[in-house]
């Protein structure tokens, strides 16, 4: 198995997650396959993501974006789209924060919003 780079994996993942998102007309059985496999492939990256956080410092540094761009109240979406990252890994991280008591949030509808504590 070659070594990629994590450039090389991230723009890989944003690749899978944008084949996602097109909707393809089609009988269920198939869309459920497409569905499954990218979730297998999900379920890759994370584990790369999470080896490649133990040889690096990566998850602080996540961490810390996160902390700097949540001055202001932010939805997980929001904020992967402003960092270019999933909103899965996004959602992941968030949760740590919040459970460090880092972030507080607010509903409004369906979505829940995050900033960081004072």
């Amino acid at each position: 198995l070659p070594v990629r780079s994590t450039d090389d994996i991230i723009r890989k993942a944003h690749q899978w997650d944008a084949a996602r998102r097109v909707s393809v007309p089609s009988d269920g059985v198939q869309l459920k396959s497409i569905s499954k496999r990218l979730d297998v492939l999900e379920a890759k990256i994370d584990v790369v993501m999470r080896k490649l956080s133990l040889e690096q410092p990566v998850e602080k540094t996540v961490h810390t974006r996160l902390l700097e761009a949540l001055a202001d109240w932010k939805s997980t979406q929001q904020l992967a789209a402003e960092l270019s990252y999933r909103q899965e890994y996004v959602s992941r991280c968030v949760a740590t924060l919040k459970r460090n008591g880092s972030l507080e949030t607010r509903k409004q509808g369906k979505t829940i919003f995050y900033r960081k504590t004072a």
